[in-house]
């Protein structure tokens, strides 16, 4: 035993071993101030593991770090954390390290097998609600995603979204008002029998969106619907005194002041939140929730083309051994944006990124010479750019 936390110690570099059982699963729960507590995560005889990460530390200044076997650092990351990914050996070293301020609830870190991991139910995105085609192979083609199903509860007025479970607020006496308001006004609803509403995050207004509309892009069944702004609960990651918008009369996504007034719409029950893990032999990235599989070579980033040529590029590309590729809808490449972060806005489990604007494969239904596209920059989206225009590409395929 002696010469193992000899070896262990040099492969922790000095930091502070808390366990040296066979664990696969590591809470640090609540974390004080200049800590520095690591631990072993091991699956004896693995040869390949899945690492996971879920939880929240200071950002910038709290870190979680991830080595493999050999005590190289594969993850270093802070903030608002929710990752996985793939490790060659069979077992890490988590290190958290905190400096002498501000502290977080802590992140849970996992490992498991790739036999473990095994799942074939996925839970695809809503569909755009784009169903009429306009080139080949563009969204009203493919219209991948779930069908979108709603019931309205005409007493209470509650729309329930029979997808993903999510009941929306539908009252006529929805108000404009201030970030701060809102929230407030969330929290206090007493509305059918249920206490426990919220303000939706940027995520859960965009997914209602009906992209194949205009001047109320969003499902008939609901009823009190305005077509000005609604807040969501996400904060804008450049400017914290701003909080991301949804526009009904187009579907498109802003940012603004906190002061601003802006309409309200309340939800309750949480949403589903993807997982993503990338394959760094392959250079692709999965999300375990969706199924999507997603590009994530060094060569894509120099690639620019028209929306015309950026569907020709999937549609043509054989990359990590299939030939499946298409460009995603603007559902799908929204689900890639991490609104904690700017510069660029995408999860940290994709390596090869770019700040700029990137294709979707969704036409505009208000003028069908543009299309929606997202800029990466600070992770907004809409459809107001041409066609014509050339702009960054990332292709995806499903699962099967």
């Amino acid at each position: 035993m002696k010469y193992k936390k000899i070896i262990l110690g040099l492969l922790m570099m000095c930091t502070t071993i808390t366990s040296l059982n066979a664990l696969d699963s590591w809470t640090t729960g609540a974390y004080a101030n200049n800590v520095n507590i690591s631990e072993i995560l091991t699956i004896p005889d693995a040869k390949e593991l899945i690492v996971n990460i879920s939880g929240e530390t200071e950002k910038n200044y709290d870190f979680i770090i991830i080595k493999d076997s050999n005590g190289n650092t594969l993850k270093k990351l802070s903030g608002k954390i929710n990752e996985s990914f793939i490790v060659s050996g069979s077992f890490i070293t988590a290190n958290l390290k905190s400096d002498y301020s501000i502290t977080k609830s802590g992140v849970t870190v996992s490992i498991e097998t790739k036999e473990e991991s095994k799942n074939d139910k996925f839970t695809p995105l809503p569909k755009t609600g784009q169903t009429t085609t306009y080139t080949h192979y563009d969204d009203g083609n493919y219209q991948k995603g779930t069908t979108r199903s709603y019931t309205r509860d005409d007493i209470n007025e509650i729309v329930t979204d029979n997808v993903t479970g999510l009941m929306w607020q539908d009252t006529i006496e929805a108000q404009s008002t201030s970030w701060q308001d809102s929230i407030d006004l969330c929290e206090a609803l007493e509305l059918g029998a249920f206490t426990d509403w919220r303000l939706p995050t940027i995520e859960e207004l965009f997914y209602i969106t009906d992209k194949g509309q205009i001047n109320t892009a969003i499902d008939a069944k609901f009823k009190n619907i305005k077509t000005h702004q609604y807040w969501s609960s996400t904060t804008y990651s450049w400017w914290s005194s701003s909080k991301w918008y949804i526009n009904f009369k187009k579907g498109e996504i802003h940012a603004g002041n906190n002061a601003m007034e802006r309409h309200v719409r309340c939800v309750r029950l949480p949403s589903v939140t993807s997982n993503f893990m990338r394959d760094d032999v392959l250079e692709v990235v999965k999300d375990t929730t969706t199924g999507l599989i997603w590009q994530d070579d060094y060569a894509h980033k120099s690639i620019e083309a028209t929306w015309q040529g950026a569907i020709n590029y999937c549609e043509n590309m054989t990359f990590a051994g299939y030939s499946n590729w298409r460009l995603p809808n603007i559902n799908e490449l929204y689900s890639i944006v991490d609104t904690n972060k700017d510069e660029p806005a995408i999860k940290d489990t994709f390596i090869n990124v770019d700040n700029g604007r990137h294709w979707s494969s969704t036409t505009s239904a208000n003028t069908h010479d543009t299309a929606w596209s997202v800029g990466f920059y600070y992770g907004g989206t809409n459809g107001i750019y041409a066609k014509y225009n050339e702009m960054h590409i990332r292709c995806v395929k499903d699962t099967q």
